[in-house]
């Protein structure tokens, strides 16, 4: 099983906003959805490999 954490943050009203457009056009379920995504792009933006050594069965969801 993977470990996990529940983490909150604070958005602005455009920043919310524009998450929930792409949420609403159907590009991501949720905001959670759209925050993994975000959180994958900028691991892969600075080259960090979070995952690289836990098992694929524990590895999210893309």
């Amino acid at each position: 099983m993977v470990e996990k954490s529940r983490n909150s943050i604070t958005l602005t009203k455009i920043y919310k906003d524009a998450i929930m457009d792409l949420v609403d056009s159907g590009m991501y379920i949720d905001l959670q959805d759209a925050m993994r995504e975000a959180l994958r792009d900028l691991f892969k933006k600075h080259d960090l490999h979070p995952f690289k050594t836990t098992k694929p069965e524990d590895c999210p969801e893309p």
